[in-house]
């Protein structure tokens, strides 16, 4: 279910439009929205009702919200590359987490299915 929701939002965004995600230590982001498909709370966000730029991610300090554009961006980069990468993608993703576990826990709670930012 994850995928065919996915592949809803790439169609959506398959316009090139750039948002911008801001901190909760006020730090700006412009992102590619194509991009933050990846992410399920950022999305619903784009989708719902009022969006609006900047985005505020009040939850989501700016390093945080950085390793997470980072993700996404690598992520939607092999979505979009269909190439047969998948075995360099899991090498990534396990390099990507080996982190300590704050910042782990922090990427848990923001790549939750269940996160929602208010705006």
């Amino acid at each position: 279910m994850l995928q065919t929701t996915k592949a809803k939002m790439i169609k959506l965004f398959r316009r090139r439009a750039m948002i911008k995600l801001e901190s909760s230590d006020k730090r700006e982001f412009k992102v590619d929205k194509r991009v933050m498909a990846e992410s399920l709370a950022i999305t619903n966000i784009l989708t719902g009702p009022g969006s609006h730029s900047p985005i505020r991610v009040p939850q989501v300090n700016g390093d945080i919200l950085s390793l997470v554009i980072k993700y996404c961006r690598r992520h939607a980069k092999a979505s979009m590359s269909n190439d047969g990468a998948d075995e360099d993608l899991k090498t990534w993703d396990a390099k990507f987490v080996e982190v300590d576990d704050a910042v782990l826990f922090d990427l848990i709670l923001v790549f939750s299915p269940w996160s929602s930012f208010p705006s």
